[in-house]
């Protein structure tokens, strides 16, 4: 007698190849999320004037109310002004910066690498050093940026798999650092 074939044997191969597919798919995004869990951040979010400086949540409340505290600074967020004109910070510039704001991260994986950055939301230009500290360990350093409104900077460097590590950025125009909290690496 001969063997028939139904053609749901063949559809049914394949819906069990294309689930097999799907789940292995699906299954790709848990591996990202495991090595997310080897990287650790820290962010402050911060104001710089030529007054001072202040930590968002820490020093001020946010940055509209500092604004309603301060109104003055008020124009150097509505128009920060372009390359050319008046209030432009050239890239070792040592003049104050009327305001700028923006937020300050550090980033480890596998405390193996670190990267500091600094997102600019608003204000006027200003130099920066982005720098990586860990305890027990010397400050390693990136060389000079100058960060306008939306833009921003990063530096990435090895790091020991020991001692905590924080996040630096050096503020030229004031000769002023500014620090994340420590991430742990151990």
């Amino acid at each position: 007698m001969p063997t028939i074939l139904s053609p749901r044997g063949p559809l049914l191969r394949l819906t069990a190849l294309a689930a097999a597919t799907t789940a292995s798919v699906l299954l790709a995004p848990s591996t990202a999320i495991a090595e997310d869990d080897r990287a650790h951040s820290s962010s402050v979010e911060v104001i710089i004037t030529d007054d001072g400086f202040y930590e968002v949540g820490e020093d001020v409340e946010s940055l509209k109310t500092f604004l309603d505290e301060n109104p003055r600074y008020a124009d150097a967020v509505d128009d920060p002004g372009e390359v050319g004109e008046v209030g432009e910070v050239g890239a070792l510039a040592a003049e104050s910066a009327a305001l700028t704001h923006g937020t300050l991260t550090i980033r480890t994986t596998d405390c193996t690498t670190a990267k500091v950055s600094y997102s600019k939301a608003s204000g006027s230009r200003i130099t920066v050093e982005l720098r990586v500290g860990q305890i027990g360990r010397l400050e390693r350093r990136g060389g000079p940026r100058v960060v306008s409104t939306g833009r921003s900077a990063s530096f990435t460097t090895g790091i020991a798999s020991f001692g905590d590590v924080q996040g630096r950025m050096h503020v030229s125009e004031q000769d002023t650092t500014f620090r994340t909290g420590y991430v742990s690496c151990r």
